[in-house]
């Protein structure tokens, strides 16, 4: 089992961070959170006071 994973540690770690990568992208996307990110996409155009 060692040996599997070390020779393919490569792959392995390309597939574990390609999931994340879409984990991530799949729960900024969900519309629920349409709000939060229009919030704060408005940040840079707010006047500090």
């Amino acid at each position: 089992m060692i040996d599997f994973i070390v020779t393919h540690a490569s792959a392995i770690a390309l597939l574990g961070f390609f999931s994340g990568f879409v984990f991530i992208v799949a729960s900024v996307m969900r519309p629920s959170r349409k709000a939060a990110l229009q919030k704060h996409a408005q940040i840079p155009f707010e006047e500090n006071e």
